[in-house]
This record gives C-alpha cells, structure tokens and sequence, in this order.
C-alpha cells in the first residue's frame, strides 16, 4: 500500500443540507483533482500564484507586502 494524501474539506459536515449535496460536493472535488496538471482546463482554473512567505518575514510577523 502506498501513500494516502486526505484532506477536510469541510468541518463541521453540518453545512451541507443532504447527503445528495455531500455526495455531489465530494465527486465535484475529485473530478478537479484528478485532472492533468497541464490541461487546459487545470490551467484555466487555477488561481494567479502568489509568492511564498519568507521565513524571516514570518517569523517577524511580516505577512503582507507593505505599500508605500
């Protein structure tokens, strides 16, 4: 057995009306996840990049760039 990445999506459940909207929500997910990196339709969706927080930064408690 190989390696099992997981992810809660949702915490509490109760935000969901039925077990349909659960179900839907789940397999909506998974078809995104299971699309190629480099498709079209990954690359369309995907949000701009943003730039890592340095270590530095963080730890100064600098998350956010400062305009002038």
């Amino acid at each position: 057995m190989g390696l099992i990445a997981s992810c809660s999506l949702f915490s509490p459940m109760f935000q969901f009306a039925d077990m349909v909207a659960a179900r839907a929500t789940a397999e909506a997910t998974l078809a995104e996840l299971m699309l190629p990196g480099d498709s079209e339709e990954a690359v369309r969706r995907r949000e701009p990049a943003t730039s890592p927080i340095e270590r530095r930064n963080f730890l100064r408690g600098v998350l956010t760039e400062r305009c002038g």
